[in-house]
């Protein structure tokens, strides 16, 4: 038993609660640790990438719209090192690990967060950047405070439902 059920479950959320997604594949590449070379996030045409506190570069890229889907899946890892020289030409970077993913991505792109049959829906594309604002209108939402600015995103927005 519970007061309050929320799903935020990423790309399976549509499963479960019927909220209509278009879920995108990708790829993120981890780079074997380096030193400092990025101090921001970097978004560029086919690639977007970040470096962690222990110097790994993780890079993303879409299959749709980035020419990912055209390459064999081993070619992956190499195309994206690839693309990093390109854009960090002085980065010395080797591939620790390639990952594929299903991101979450509601049909019209925007968030979905709100109740939809009997539960608080939280999905989004990108839900890591923007979960720390997120999380703190949520948490206003459930306590009855002001959340004016999650009112375009509620859920029955994309009624009727599919």
């Amino acid at each position: 038993e519970a007061d309050v059920v929320v799903v935020a479950a990423g790309a399976a959320t549509g499963a479960l609660t019927g909220v209509p997604l278009d879920n995108k594949s990708g790829v993120i590449l981890h780079t074997r640790p380096l030193p400092r070379a990025l101090e921001h996030i970097i978004m560029s045409p086919g690639l977007y990438l970040r470096q962690d506190g222990d110097g790994r570069i993780i890079m993303g890229g879409h299959f749709t719209g980035g020419g990912l889907a055209d390459h064999a899946i081993d070619a992956l890892g190499p195309l994206m090192l690839d693309r990093l020289n390109a854009r960090l030409p002085n980065v010395a970077a080797k591939v620790e690990a390639v990952r594929f993913g299903c991101r979450p991505v509601p049909v019209d792109g925007l968030p979905v967060i709100g109740w939809h049959n009997g539960v608080y829906v939280a999905v989004m594309h990108s839900g890591i950047t923007l979960a720390p604002i997120v999380g703190d209108l949520i948490a206003r939402d459930l306590s009855g405070k002001d959340a004016k600015d999650l009112e375009p995103y509620r859920p029955d927005r994309l009624s009727p439902w599919a």
